[in-house]
C-alpha cells in the first residue's frame, strides 16, 4: 500500500535488524513527515515496507491499494504510457540514489519536484491535453469494485 499524508504529523523509523530480529526505535535516523507520500515505491517495484509510521498527532493518511490503483490505470492508455515512462526513471534514480550510498526506505522520493519529474520530456505524450485528468479518472472509474487482492497469508 502507498499511503498519502494529507494532515497531521508523523514520524517514520526505518527497520533495525540486529541478531536477526527487526526493530523501530527512535533513533536519529527517524524522519518526520508532514505531508507527502509514503511508501510510493510500491507501486513501481517489488517492495517491501521498510520501517514503521507513527501518528504524533492527529492525523490524516490516505491508502492506496497498488492492485486498484492499476485497475484504473489500465483502462488509460495515455495515463498507462505516461506511467510506464515514469516507473522507469523512478527505478533509475532509485538504484543511482543507493549506488551513491543513500539509505533507500519508505520514505523515498526521487524527484524534487513536479518540474523534477517533467524534465524528463519522454515522460509526457506528443498531445498531453488529452491526458485524462484526476476528476476525469474519478468519474469514469469506480475503483470500490474493482476485485480485491487474495488475502496475505
Amino acid at each position: 500500500h502507498t499511503f498519502f499524508v494529507v494532515g497531521g504529523l508523523f514520524s517514520y523509523f526505518p527497520t533495525v535488524l540486529s541478531s536477526g530480529t527487526a526493530s523501530h526505535r527512535k533513533s536519529l535516523n527517524s524522519k518526520v513527515i508532514q505531508e507527502g507520500c509514503l511508501a510510493e515505491t510500491v507501486l513501481w517495484a517489488e517492495w517491501e515496507h521498510q520501517g514503521l509510521i507513527v501518528s504524533e498527532q492527529l492525523g490524516i493518511t490516505i491508502e492506496m491499494v497498488a492492485e486498484d490503483f492499476f485497475v484504473v490505470v489500465e483502462r488509460h492508455h495515455a495515463l498507462l504510457r505516461f506511467l510506464r515512462n515514469y516507473a522507469q526513471r523512478y527505478v533509475v534514480r532509485m538504484q543511482t540514489a543507493a549506488d551513491n550510498g543513500h539509505m533507500i526506505d519508505d520514505t523515498f522520493q526521487p524527484f524534487l519536484n513536479s518540474d523534477d519529474v517533467a524534465d524528463g520530456s519522454s515522460l509526457f505524450p506528443s498531445n498531453p491535453l488529452h491526458m485524462p485528468t484526476f476528476e476525469t479518472l474519478a468519474t469514469q472509474s469506480h475503483v470500490s469494485q474493482a476485485p480485491k487482492p487474495p488475502p496475505h497469508r
